[in-house]
């Protein structure tokens, strides 16, 4: 099918395109000026006296594609959502229907307990992450290239970040219904204003702002800085696993002792 064409009469260039596709809309206006100029400099004999070469360059040396970057971003919401929705169902729905009764009458440890549950949530978190990355290599033909060990290490701790985050709402809110619904409307929040899909240059000042306080924006950062497309130090990416491990593990054991100790 013919989507788009090009009607030169006397003095007027006519772009002829179906409207509704934002993309299409961005190119038939780039292909109207690259038609202008070059009809422009047919008809006034103009010469080239510079030649620009466009060389796309990325931190590391290599270019990244728009899919290289939205891929990032998907692979950062895969972790908040294992993270924060798996804690939410494990204490919010077990509390609920009185497993964590149970458990608490038993010889069970809290801590046993607490680590048998991250682990297994921290296991489902690398299958996820790397279902995506596999998909996206084999149909999608991604380029990304990771440094595995500290993307391994990012996954943990951004995990049990977006872990603690979830234990933050269902603190707050209560009812895991309550936080769920909590949780899915700043998931949608956080994927406008982190930088993850859309790039920050094109958020509002006070946008900017709001989004340092949400933890997606730094898993975003991160993934980025294990694929070369984050510029941070070493002692950034250090200091921001710290603090994501810290809070993420101490969120997670105060409230297991809590639920464990008052059911």
């Amino acid at each position: 099918d013919i989507t788009a064409g090009v009607v030169l009469s006397d003095k007027k260039i006519s772009i002829l395109y179906v409207e509704g596709d934002m993309q299409k809309n961005s190119e038939m206006s780039m292909m109207g000026n690259i038609v202008e100029n070059v009809v422009e400099k047919s008809v006034n004999n103009f010469t080239d006296v510079i030649e620009v070469t466009e060389i796309p360059e990325g931190i590391d040396g290599k270019a990244a594609s728009d899919f290289d970057y939205l891929l990032s971003g998907i692979i950062s919401l895969s972790m908040l959502s294992a993270g924060m929705f798996s804690v939410i169902n494990l204490f919010g729905r077990y509390k609920k229907t009185g497993v964590l009764s149970r458990i608490s009458v038993t010889p069970i440890n809290p801590s046993t307990f607490l680590l048998s549950s991250t682990l297994v949530r921290l296991l489902m978190s690398y299958i996820s992450v790397f279902i995506v990355i596999l998909v996206s290599f084999v149909m999608f033909n991604a380029q990304l290239e990771f440094q595995w060990i500290l993307f391994i290490i990012v996954v943990l701790t951004s995990t049990i970040a977006m872990m603690g985050y979830g234990i933050l709402l269902l603190l707050i809110f209560k009812k895991p219904e309550s936080a769920e619904t909590a949780g899915s409307i700043l998931m949608t929040f956080m994927m406008f204003i982190s930088g993850i899909f859309f790039p920050e240059n094109m958020l509002p000042e006070a946008m900017k702002v709001v989004a340092y306080f949400f933890p997606l924006k730094y898993t975003g950062i991160l993934i980025r800085y294990t694929t070369g497309m984050a510029d941070i130090s070493a002692g950034t990416f250090i200091l921001i696993n710290v603090v994501f491990a810290g809070v993420g593990l101490g969120l997670v054991a105060l409230t297991s002792k809590k639920f464990l100790s008052t059911t």
